[in-house]
């Protein structure tokens, strides 16, 4: 096992999280940095979203190099918004963190659509070093969370304990595309993972049997309808560790 967690490791870091990059996006949004964790994530995550269209797309393979040359010539006015899909993105912030020296972690949401597919959705939580706490920033979507009773920012394991309903967008995320997709942003939060294959360590999989509408793991690991969900979990994530919250 200690060697395949070593090579998925190098597969994945293949991707160029950290890989230093001399761009014009990073220097104007080093420019515009007010010092805060947060208000600088949200910075780049907007710009992220603002600059690109949500859409899967293929021909770059999330390539990072290649995403900053396509947003680049965007802003530059020599090209289209570029298709970039909700991993794309994920490890684009992830890269333009790093080199501001902001940490971040991609993470993962899980969970079976109303026909019986199940539905992913890849991105990041940002350590936010004011808090000293794992924030949720979702470039795809442009958005963050705010827990309605604590004023708290939300993180990962705060979204897949509790409902949707609990939380709110923050004041810096698009409160239309919060409502236009709380349905699925409830369903995404009922599995999720921590992403650990760059640290060549175990996933962990985290998921809610009250929103999967079950009463025990034993139900999940044994039920047909979850048998492609299991069977994902498996191939991408096959050295993980299971937590029911």
């Amino acid at each position: 096992m200690t060697q395949a967690r070593a090579a998925e490791q190098a597969t994945y870091l293949e991707k160029d999280f950290f890989k230093t990059f001399d761009s014009p996006i990073l220097a104007k949004a080093r420019d515009s940095q007010t010092g805060s964790c947060q208000e600088t994530s949200s910075y780049y995550r907007a710009l992220i979203h603002e600059s690109s269209v949500r859409a899967f797309a293929v021909e770059y393979r999330d390539k990072i190099s290649v995403m900053y040359s396509m947003v680049e010539d965007f802003l530059a006015g020599k090209g289209p918004r570029p298709l970039l899909k909700c991993d794309s993105r994920a490890y684009f912030l992830r890269n333009i963190l790093f080199n501001i020296s902001i940490e971040s972690r991609i993470v993962h949401g899980l969970c079976l659509n109303n026909d019986g597919r199940f539905i992913g959705h890849t991105f990041l939580e940002v350590l936010d070093k004011d808090s000293n706490s794992w924030v949720v920033h979702d470039p795809y979507f442009n958005m963050s969370y705010v827990d309605k009773k604590t004023g708290r920012l939300a993180g990962l394991m705060d979204l897949c304990r509790f409902d949707i309903d609990d939380f709110a967008p923050t004041a810096d995320s698009p409160d239309a595309i919060f409502h236009e997709k709380k349905d699925y942003f409830s369903r995404i939060y009922t599995i999720v993972i921590y992403d650990n294959r760059e640290l060549g360590t175990q996933s962990v999989v985290v998921f809610n049997t009250r929103k999967l509408g079950i009463t025990t793991m034993a139900e999940f690991f044994q039920a047909e309808r979850f048998s492609a969900l299991r069977e994902y979990i498996e191939k991408i994530w096959y050295d993980y560790v299971w937590i029911d919250v």
